[in-house]
């Protein structure tokens, strides 16, 4: 029983030194005494619950019921398990229902708890940002008077939102449309410009193109960037994907703002 009526990470440590932590499944405190938020991150990360009164406050994974072997203790362990073909793999270490989230945590879905650099966290911020760039593009389309530009992209915005929503709630994909296009249309398109626009692609691509091709180029990029996090984040250890259609979609998605920069350099959106 802790003497004080708050329980700090720093206390907590002299109270555990002489415990073998890895054996350690639960620790219990007084009703009445509080524990900041750093001493329950150091009983998460070392997988120990924690009871409260006749509360259990934090629930951490229970040991393997076959091999009774606790899961391994340290945040690099945890980090690997949380990886694409790790142990945790389809969601991360779990904090238990009611536990409070450590700021170096965040929720996957569903509840689970998983490191902040966990990499499908990385790929939703790529996105995010993808979007944000995506927006304001979108917004000087419309005040310099592109409207065409401006509504072919919030269709790029729409379908990569769709794509979010199918890595969140594990969802299939919907089939790309985009400008009138499926899929084949626009890879067609994006390979041979020539056949469809009277010109060639871009070499480079210059500031004499314009700022509608500037601008979609940057997108275009980002795009890219977006489909490589991606890769990353649903490979296994042997190098495949386990949501192959998603990475595809993002592939088909820089295609798509290609098309876009030879519609502009056509002199479609003017």
């Amino acid at each position: 029983m802790v003497p004080t009526s708050v329980l700090t990470e720093a206390a907590l440590r002299i109270l555990l030194k002489d415990e073998d932590l890895d054996a350690l499944a639960e620790y219990r405190v007084a009703s009445d005494v509080i524990v900041t938020p750093s001493a329950k991150a150091y009983l998460i990360d070392h997988r120990i619950d924690l009871i409260v009164g006749d509360k259990r406050i934090i629930k951490t994974p229970r040991q393997d019921k076959e091999t009774n072997a606790r899961p391994e203790k340290s945040a690099a362990a945890a980090r690997k398990a949380n990886e694409p073909g790790g142990a945790n793999a389809e969601g991360g270490a779990k904090a238990g229902v009611g536990a409070e989230k450590p700021e170096y945590m965040t929720s996957l879905r569903n509840g689970e708890l998983v490191f902040k650099d966990h990499k499908i966290i990385k790929l939703r911020g790529k996105i995010d940002a993808f979007v944000a760039h995506a927006l304001e593009t979108q917004y000087r389309f419309t005040a310099n008077g592109y409207a065409k530009a401006a509504e072919d992209l919030g269709g790029v915005v729409a379908y990569v939102r769709a794509l979010m929503r199918g890595e969140v709630l594990r969802e299939e994909v919907p089939p790309m449309l985009l400008f009138g296009m499926g899929e084949e249309e626009i890879r067609e398109r994006s390979h041979k410009p020539a056949k469809y626009y009277g010109f060639g692609h871009f070499m480079p691509i210059t500031i004499e193109d314009g700022e509608i091709v500037l601008r979609l180029n940057i997108l275009r990029t980002l795009i890219r960037d977006v489909e490589l996090c991606a890769y990353e984040a649903f490979k296994n250890s042997q190098g495949i994907p386990d949501r192959e259609d998603i990475i595809l979609s993002y592939n088909r998605l820089s295609s798509a703002l290609y098309v876009m920069m030879l519609r502009a350099k056509a002199k479609e959106y003017e």
